[in-house]
């Protein structure tokens, strides 16, 4: 296990919010592969759609086109 992972895990085990860990995840995933904006999507299985449930660096216009995805389309959903 890369220190990465080992970062990510330990903030995964984190009793705060989801949301707060979420996040926290992200900015370390961003700080690794020098990124300023990245996203954290939930598989809906059921309905075949991503929902964001972390961002960092995206632009307010962007953030409603990219609140849900459907599987398969852009990048996101493939």
């Amino acid at each position: 296990m890369n220190e990465l992972q080992k970062q990510i895990l330990s903030l995964l085990k984190n009793s705060e919010p989801r949301k707060i860990v979420l996040e926290q995840a992200l900015r370390e995933v961003l700080k690794h592969f020098h990124s300023e904006t990245g996203t954290i999507h939930r598989l809906d299985v059921e309905k075949q759609l991503l929902h964001l449930v972390a961002q960092i660096g995206l632009p307010p216009q962007l953030l409603e086109v990219v609140k849900t995805i459907p599987v398969g389309k852009g990048i996101a959903g493939e």
